[in-house]
């Protein structure tokens, strides 16, 4: 291979550099001596045992010009080892998180599928399988209209609470069952206070609902904070033409309901 014949051909130049630039970091984890000296060896051992399979991953990875970048001292980036070896290394290494990725989602998929399996042949059920069922079966082109009338039909009316911990899925069978012109929905939430996205919850989910929303409205009044506070809260965000980065999410100046004792 190309890297093979250049390590042959400039092991010494590469092995120099690597070792004497000013412009490389030392740290612990980077290019130190003893670390250096390891992923030489790997090297040495992979092109001229022909019995090995696997190239050694973490040194290529080191010596990609990329890694070589990140690594220089500060000011020092102009003087990094530049060498078509390092470059190299980049493809490698860029081919081989793909093929991790890719084989990473095949197995997901599997595992998905191998549960869901699993799950019919015991009889379980999920929290999960509650929404996507629900969704899917709203998807369904024969019974899916008759499934959300019979469910609009017996609730005219749905309320929802702390809606910014929504995501897509439950969005979905929300907006399907409810979000018809015979019906009343009523969403409740503060996109602010949008912290469970390790739980699931999708703050877009919100403002999607909010783009489709007929009628929004926003308390005038704080009822749980003294006025010196909300007066500071007020004074910090309201001059910010973005205070909290999605254009979606404004800053509504209130009232303190609450006097001071």
């Amino acid at each position: 291979s190309r890297l093979s014949d250049l390590w042959g051909q400039h092991r010494e130049v590469l092995v120099e550099e690597l070792s004497s630039s000013a412009a490389l970091g030392r740290a612990e984890k980077s290019y130190r001596k003893d670390n250096l000296a390891r992923w030489f060896a790997e090297l040495d051992r992979y092109f001229h045992d022909e019995s090995s399979l696997l190239p050694p991953i973490n040194a290529i990875a080191m010596f990609s010009a990329s890694t070589l970048l990140a690594s220089a001292n500060k000011g020092k980036a102009d003087a990094v080892p530049r060498h078509e070896f390092f470059d190299i290394c980049e493809q490698i290494t860029d081919d081989l998180v793909a093929a991790k990725n890719g084989l990473v989602r095949l197995l997901l998929e599997h595992c998905q599928q191998s549960l869901q399996e699993l799950k019919l042949q015991r009889g379980l059920i999920s929290f999960d399988d509650l929404l996507t069922g629900v969704r899917d079966a709203l998807r369904r082109p024969n019974t899916g209209k008759r499934f959300a009338a019979g469910i609009g039909q017996k609730y005219p009316v749905a309320l929802i609470d702390e809606f910014q911990d929504t995501d897509q899925t439950q969005w979905s069978i929300f907006s399907q069952l409810f979000g018809e012109q015979n019906h009343q929905l009523y969403l409740i939430g503060d996109p602010k206070q949008a912290i469970y996205k390790f739980r699931g919850a999708d703050i877009f989910s919100y403002f999607a609902a909010q783009r489709e929303a007929n009628y929004g409205y926003t308390l005038k009044s704080n009822w749980r904070s003294t006025p010196p506070l909300v007066e500071s809260i007020n004074s910090l965000f309201a001059g910010q033409k973005r205070p909290f980065l999605f254009g979606e999410l404004k800053f509504h100046p209130v009232d303190s309901a609450r006097k001071i004792e």
